[in-house]
């Protein structure tokens, strides 16, 4: 096998460092990128206040509070889950 010389060696080392200095930088600058595109959004903002303006909270209710719970229970008399 022929040998290489140092020049071409040092060359490759160089050439490898570049492409990976080239890649973090295109990285880092797409990730800031988005995240400075994801700063100009507008605010979320949730409308639950308004929509729960009139409904009374449970805990300021005199006397106890009755709850019915319906449904139906389609488990095999073996009480697995799932679909076998």
């Amino acid at each position: 096998m022929p040998r290489r010389g140092a020049a071409s060696t040092y060359l490759k080392l160089a050439a490898s460092v570049v492409a990976v200095l080239a890649v973090s930088a295109t990285g880092v600058a797409a990730f800031a990128a988005i995240d400075l595109w994801n700063s100009f959004k507008p605010p979320l903002e949730l409308e639950n206040d308004a929509v729960l303006n009139d409904v009374p909270d449970i805990g300021t209710m005199d006397g106890g509070l009755s709850f019915v719970l319906v449904g139906s229970d389609k488990r095999p008399a073996s009480g697995a889950f799932g679909d076998p």
